[in-house]
């Protein structure tokens, strides 16, 4: 069924018998791995539209040659200061009065329910609610993952948070429209490791669309000629990878291009919040009262932080 993007009414929002099933996926596998929209951290609020954390990077390490009696050497960190956005998600439905009011007629108008059946939608305000907290969380974690990042000049447009595969800009690997290797994982693996390291303790996950996915299982499943012992089971889903570098896990995430893998430290990610006094962060109100209807909305601002880039890496150009 198409979005309505007008008055809801009993011409346009459609009422059937029955049960309803939504036909949309609601899986957020990143968003869920870094916290999600619960603000249990005071740390998770900013009370800015940009906010900053601190990067310190240590120098390389040597083997010094200090004579005795020398004075000593002084050098300090200065450290970078990456940043990000907070973007606004709002959603708002408006149903009118009779189309509230009309629970027992269905498609077409003409037709209503019979006594052995039941309105599967009894409160259509209060449903075409709560089918905005999904897509809201569905947004979110696009954003998280494959957003652009924008800050305008000025309110013409609206502010975009950087996602993570933007965020990456250290250790990319370009495939060149090739197909995925073994040896293209394991380097982009390695570059992590070289530039920053692959620390367990921080969750390091590949990232992959479906098509992406089954590729990872072909190379380092089956081409590597794991066989199933069970008699009862078939086929193959490969969920880490045992590397040189340490276990890599493996999430299905299917906003992530098909053309890219993302490597990430989950633990380094994390949502950023802007509170609306008085109202909290996410939160829903209703508008103000004109004609026949109801109107409501549901209003947050978010966005992504990612620690330090040089933790993440992403092979990107793949053969789809």
């Amino acid at each position: 069924m198409p979005t309505i993007t007008s008055l809801a009414t009993t011409y346009i929002l459609p009422q059937y018998a029955g049960n309803v099933m939504l036909g949309s996926s609601t899986d957020t596998p990143f968003l869920d791995a870094i916290g999600g929209l619960a603000v249990d951290d005071p740390d998770l609020l900013t009370n800015s539209v940009l906010f900053q954390w601190g990067v310190e990077l240590l120098p390389d390490g040597a083997q010094p040659a200090i004579p005795e009696g020398a004075d000593a050497s002084f050098s300090e960190v200065s450290g970078t200061g990456p940043f990000n956005v907070v973007q606004i998600f709002q959603e708002a439905v408006n149903v009118s009065y009779s189309r509230q009011g009309a629970t027992g007629s269905l498609v077409p108008a003409s037709s209503t329910l019979t006594s052995s059946e039941q309105s599967a939608i009894r409160d259509i305000l209060a449903h075409q609610v709560s089918l905005k907290l999904p897509k809201i969380r569905r947004d979110v974690n696009y954003s998280f993952v494959a957003g652009s990042y924008a800050l305008p000049a000025n309110n013409l447009t609206g502010r975009k948070t950087r996602g993570l595969i933007e965020a990456t800009t250290t250790n990319v690997t370009d495939a060149g429209g090739a197909a995925m290797t073994e040896a293209m994982v394991l380097d982009m693996i390695q570059a992590v490791f070289t530039a920053r390291g692959v620390v367990q303790g921080w969750e390091p996950t590949l990232m992959v669309a479906a098509n992406q996915k089954r590729k990872l299982t072909d190379i380092f499943v089956r081409n590597a000629q794991f066989q199933q012992t069970s008699r009862r089971v078939g086929g193959a889903n490969v969920q880490a990878l045992e590397t040189d570098f340490g276990v890599v896990n493996v999430m299905l995430e299917r906003v992530v291009p098909t053309t890219v893998v993302q490597f990430a430290h989950l633990r380094l990610c994390r949502p950023r919040f802007m509170a609306v006094p008085g109202k909290g962060v996410f939160f829903g109100e209703p508008l103000s009262k004109t004609g026949a209807s109801d109107k409501y909305q549901i209003y947050g601002e978010a966005g992504l932080e990612y620690g330090d880039e040089g933790y993440h890496g992403k092979l990107i150009n793949l053969h789809v």
